[in-house]
């Protein structure tokens, strides 16, 4: 075969492939090619007998069909579909917005934004206030138990109350939401709320 160098641009005048070995239009061919020493590990040629795409491997000696599983399937760069999982062994960057199931890199930026500004401000409540007010009802808890069972009287104890006092003859504890249920609030009970 005769080679031709020209530094220049050329214009089609052939509707074959440039290169003789590019399309064979017979599988014995093709497989008969693998003896050829111009074969080179790479080369991508087609079968047209059994409509394939392939490439040569390695060792120059099989061909490989190029929609197997022994090539990485690459997405076209536009208007392609992905099924299954995708793996990234390093980093994944778009310029658009990236969506998935739940929402989009969109929703997803304006989270962590919201987090990011918010989080060591607004959200980082200490209970500080809580803290320093729940001291005292630890105090008021002690009190109550070391003194409530000398502010029980029996009513045969108590002093007669003077005119228009009345004498308290019951002494219950109950919840707020209890005491606020009682539809009548009877004078003689002393209601303590827990």
């Amino acid at each position: 075969m005769t080679s031709l160098l020209f530094p220049l641009q050329f214009k089609r005048q052939y509707s074959g492939p440039l290169d003789a070995d590019n399309v064979f239009t017979l599988t014995s061919d093709r497989v008969a090619y693998l003896s050829n020493p111009l074969r080179y590990a790479g080369q991508v040629v087609f079968d047209t007998q059994d409509t394939t795409l392939y490439y040569l491997n390695s060792a120059l000696d099989t061909w490989i069909n190029v929609g197997s599983n022994n090539l990485i399937n690459y997405l076209p760069l536009s208007g392609g579909r992905l099924t299954g999982s995708v793996t990234s062994i390093s980093s994944i960057s778009a310029q658009g917005i990236i969506y998935a199931a739940g929402g989009n890199s969109s929703q997803w930026q304006s989270t962590y934004t919201t987090v990011q500004n918010n989080s060591a401000t607004t959200w980082n409540y200490q209970g500080t206030d809580l803290k320093a007010l729940s001291g005292n009802w630890q105090s008021t808890y002690t009190t109550v138990c070391a003194n409530s069972a000398s502010w029980i009287k029996s009513t045969s104890t108590l002093e007669t109350p003077t005119t228009g006092i009345s004498t308290i003859s019951n002494i219950i504890s109950l919840s707020q939401t209890t005491y606020n249920a009682l539809t009548v609030k009877r004078p003689d009970t002393f209601y303590i709320i827990i």
